[in-house]
């Protein structure tokens, strides 16, 4: 009975410090990390080339329930509302095994650009501390919202592109 309690009580604290967002220390008003890799289709990538929109860095996995939520209900959403000239989503997967990244872009439909963070270094960089995770970086390549929660992400988009 002791062990089950205890077992209880701890899953309440992984649950409540897991549940919680803490902030990156990545602050808002930072240039943005410069980011090189591979896309999903083999074709290179670097951050630093695409100024000129408003991105927002999704950090997820395949085994993930609430990144494949909110693909569903926001990211996808956001990226046919807008024009690929101001803005964009590029996913940063999380996923230990490239066939898990790759079978979770087939299986959820991701149209924006993924990148494999086979290394982790992506999410060391930006300090990610859970997934998902996203940045609104703005037009000119300064973190305007980290950690955002995905409910606030449609609103904080709205608000960029009205400025521009």
């Amino acid at each position: 009975m002791r062990k089950i309690l205890l077992f209880l009580v701890a899953a309440q604290v992984s649950f409540t410090v897991f549940g919680q967002q803490p902030k990156s220390s990545l602050k808002n008003g930072a240039m943005i990390p410069d980011i090189e890799g591979i896309y999903y289709d083999n074709t290179s990538f670097n951050l630093s080339e695409m100024k000129s929109k408003v991105i927002i860095l999704d950090f997820w996995a395949s085994w993930c329930g609430p990144c494949m939520k909110s693909v569903k209900t926001t990211l996808k959403p956001l990226y046919e509302e807008y024009s690929r000239s101001d803005f964009e989503v590029i996913g940063i997967s999380n996923d230990r095994k490239k066939s898990s990244w790759e079978k979770a872009i087939k299986n959820w439909g991701l149209p924006w650009p993924n990148i494999w963070d086979n290394d982790q270094s992506m999410v060391r960089n930006f300090d990610v501390p859970a997934i998902p995770t996203y940045f609104v970086i703005d037009n000119t390549g300064k973190v305007l919202a980290s950690n955002v929660f995905s409910s606030e992400l449609k609103k904080t988009v709205q608000q960029l592109l009205k400025k521009k």
